[in-house]
């Protein structure tokens, strides 16, 4: 199979899973799909490493301490509010450890191959690039907070959400651009694709939720 066939597939396989996703939880309120979220987001993390096969070894490592450093940041979020401001998680997300769900720090992974993936069809130049990737990333969660507080991923406290949490979103995002470049993480075609597909599921829940 040859790496545009791969990258069709990957790419077939979550168009699929999030139209399913959209109908049951935007369409059919269909409690249900809404659960099997921790099971969504481990496949689309899945499809990722799938698709970067050939150099699995050096992603993986940006990947893992990208995790870490997303999981570092909610963690304190949760328990001291100098990060993102006062929230705290709810169970939709699956297993926790100190309060935030084990797969949090793989949603960061996610976005951010994304982001840099957008990025990278703007400018070649690397701090250019890590620039636009953290704002696209923030985008990326201004449109999805309140489909996520609707859904009860987590809670603010007063359920107002903070400017503030754009900002942070925005300065970690750009160390984890950083990191990437610094170790030369290219973003796929299908980290792009996986990107946009997350981005119009967010946008269509926004409409009709």
């Amino acid at each position: 199979m040859n790496s545009i066939t791969k990258t069709r597939i990957l790419i077939a396989v979550a168009v699929i899973f999030h139209i399913i996703g959209f109908t049951g939880i935007g369409i059919l309120h269909n409690g249900l799909i809404s659960s099997a979220t921790p099971f969504h987001l481990l496949l689309m993390a899945g499809l990722l490493l799938a698709s970067y096969s050939s150099d699995i070894k050096q992603f993986a490592k940006w990947a893992a301490i990208a995790y870490l450093i997303g999981f570092v940041a909610e963690a304190a979020g949760v328990h001291t509010g100098l990060v993102f401001g006062h929230y705290s998680y709810g169970t939709v997300l699956g297993p926790k450890l100190s309060g935030v769900p084990l797969l949090i720090g793989m949603n960061w992974v996610v976005v951010l191959i994304g982001a840099i993936a957008v990025a990278s069809k703007i400018s070649d130049k690397p701090l250019q690039q890590s620039l636009i990737a953290a704002a696209v990333a923030t985008a990326y969660d201004w449109v999805m907070e309140p489909v996520a507080v609707k859904l009860g991923y987590w809670l603010w406290q007063g359920g107002v959400i903070p400017l503030y949490n754009y900002l942070c979103w925005f300065v970690i995002s750009l160390r984890i651009a950083l990191l990437a470049n610094k170790m030369k993480i290219t973003a796929n075609n299908f980290s792009l694709w996986l990107f946009l597909i997350q981005l119009v599921f967010f946008i269509l829940l926004r409409i009709v939720l």
